[in-house]
């Protein structure tokens, strides 16, 4: 069984992967999919030491706890098929006869 998983919207509120990217026609009907294989030698999450959480304390007002989490972390390619983007699918709505 292959996931099949929305990117959702950032912070803003936008779409992490539009439904309006440039097509090849400089439409701007289009979008990407992006199919990744995870796993041990293909795509795997990568840290550079252990997370670092440090206790803040409450703020002045007393009534919100802060905390700062540092934690340095990336993805790795091992494997140059693991990971591809199949662009340029139309978003427009198909005309049939």
């Amino acid at each position: 069984e292959l996931p099949i998983l929305d990117a959702g919207k950032d912070n803003t509120n936008t779409d992490i992967i539009p439904l309006t990217e440039v097509a090849g026609d400089d439409g701007t009907d289009s979008t990407s999919v992006y199919v990744v294989s995870f796993g041990d030698g293909m795509v795997e999450g990568i840290q550079n030491g252990a997370m670092e959480v440090e206790d803040l304390g409450k703020t002045d007002s007393g009534v919100i706890y802060r905390t700062l989490v540092e934690w340095l972390v990336g993805m790795a390619l091992y494997h140059p098929r693991a990971a591809t983007r199949l662009w340029n699918i139309s978003t427009a709505t198909a005309v049939t006869a």
